[in-house]
């Protein structure tokens, strides 16, 4: 029997939602009180949401050096983005990804708090502590860092990207006769 599969993503993922602000994942509504950020898994690039479709992402080999956009930039085409691994216990490792105005303008904000006060072989425990209204119709995250630990040894990977297949050469059918 062929196992089609249920149609469930595998992977893991959370989102801050401004507009309700609140956070929101797989399984429901988590509780942020306090999770591990890695900052050492940080991406930054572009981001497209289009209604209906997954979300596409580009993200840059260097995060320090600026890319132009793919396309067409704007409300309906791309967009910063960043990416980044969380982990909550009990729950393991998500991937936080966003577009949102005000989730990178938090996500910048505690960056670079991390980097500033890094301890090596460590990640920040954050803690979530509400929001900062905006005036542009988003709230922006706010974070502070509880304390440094080290990455459990149970944190989960994310499932891997599956690659497409190296297309296959065409072969002329100039020899067949017919």
């Amino acid at each position: 029997m062929i196992d089609l599969g249920s149609g469930e993503s595998q992977a893991k993922w959370i989102a801050y939602k401004p507009q309700k602000d609140e956070w929101e994942y797989n399984d429901g509504e988590p509780s942020m009180d306090s999770f591990i950020f890695d900052h050492h898994s940080m991406k930054v690039g572009w981001g497209k949401i289009t209604r209906g479709a997954p979300p596409e992402y580009k993200w840059r080999e260097d995060p320090n050096t600026p890319e132009p956009a793919p396309g067409q930039t704007g409300t309906d085409g791309w967009n910063e983005a960043y990416s980044v691994e969380l982990y909550l216990k009990d729950e393991g490792m998500f991937l936080w990804s966003t577009t949102t105005k005000g989730a990178l303008q938090g996500i910048k904000t505690i960056y670079q708090e991390i980097w500033h006060n890094a301890q090596e072989g460590k990640l920040p425990v954050l803690k979530y502590t509400g929001s900062e209204e905006t005036t542009w119709k988003s709230r922006i995250p706010q974070f502070e860092i509880a304390r440094w630990v080290t990455k459990p040894a149970d944190w989960n990977d994310a499932p891997a990207p599956e690659v497409a297949p190296e297309p296959e050469a065409e072969e002329s059918n100039e020899d067949i006769p017919f």
